[in-house]
Order: C-alpha cells, then structure tokens, then sequence
C-alpha cells in the first residue's frame, strides 16, 4: 500500500505575489491474485475554495497513469477525484528468478473534474485503457490504448515517464 498527502501554500506574507493554496491525496493498494496482480487506486486535490489556483499550479491529469485517453497533462483542473482500478495477467516468464515477467493489463477509470482551466464543463469522465509491459535492460517497456467518450490516447513508453502529472505520477506510486 501507498499515501501521499501533498499540502502547497502560497502566501503574500512570505513574499508571494498571490495568496492560494491546493492540497491533493493519493492511496494505492496492491492485490495479488496468485500470478496476478490488481491495484485500487484513489486521488483527489482541491483548492479549498478560498482563491483560485494560478492556471500553471492547477491540478494536471492525463497520461498513461492518470486517464491514458488523454495527453500528458491535458486535463487541468482546480479540484479533481479519481478512481481506478487495474488488472495485471502474467503473459510470459522472461527470468523466473528475477521474477521479471511480461504483463498485460486492463484499467477502468473514473474522474470528477472541477474549476477546469480550459473552461469546459466541469464533470465526470470515464475511461478504459488495455497495455502490455515488461523489463528491459534499460527500463520497463509498455504500449497501450486508452479510451474515453471524447478522447483516445496512444502510449509508448521506455523506462520511467518524463511528466508528471497527478500525485499518482510520483514514483511512490509506481
């Protein structure tokens, strides 16, 4: 299991230009099912409805981690929840004593997303995303395809993402 608890504040007092603050959350839990393996996942920030956030320190979802049917950071927000839940089937044994296996995975998504940046509506999104990935002398490989009612996302990825995007990015979580 992992938590994270991230509390951000900026104040005129310490010499800030603008006085807001955000605070977002992050759980994860692992469950192995004999060979496989399933994770929940459970996020959340806000910005406490005191001042709303500059446009660059709003809450960022999207990529493989965070709502795959989107680009990295797509979506920015001023308050967000999220729920996820992903499914891992050992495919192949590439060195059983390492215990390093290709795997395929399947997760389902739920976001809430308010205060949005790009002024849309705010509301829930749902998505879906199917990938495979395994070890490689130079980091971890994965390809997959997410989708959701207005987007789709293809991913490529070699060793660990540049981005980061929601607390579930930090390597915490990996």
């Amino acid at each position: 299991m992992a938590a994270a608890l991230e509390f951000v504040q900026s104040d005129e007092s310490l010499g800030a230009e603008r006085n807001w603050h955000r605070i977002e959350a992050g759980l994860r839990r692992a469950v192995p099912i004999a060979r496989n393996a399933m994770w929940i996942s459970l996020a959340g920030g806000t910005h406490l409805g005191n001042h709303t956030l500059p446009a660059d320190r709003a809450f960022s979802l999207g990529g493989p981690r965070t709502l795959a049917a989107y680009q990295f950071d797509e979506l920015r927000v001023g308050g967000y929840w999220l729920a996820d839940v992903s499914f891992l089937w050992s495919i192949r044994d590439l060195v059983p004593i390492k215990d390093q296996v290709i795997y395929g995975g399947l997760a389902l998504q739920a976001a809430g997303l308010y205060d949005r940046v790009d002024r849309v509506e705010d509301g829930e999104v749902y998505a879906a995303s199917a990938y495979v990935g395994g070890p490689t002398p130079i980091g971890t490989f994965t390809v997959g395809l997410g989708g959701a009612s207005d987007s789709w996302g293809f991913w490529l990825s070699l060793g660990r993402p540049i981005g980061r995007g929601s607390i579930l990015d930090d390597g915490l979580f990996r």
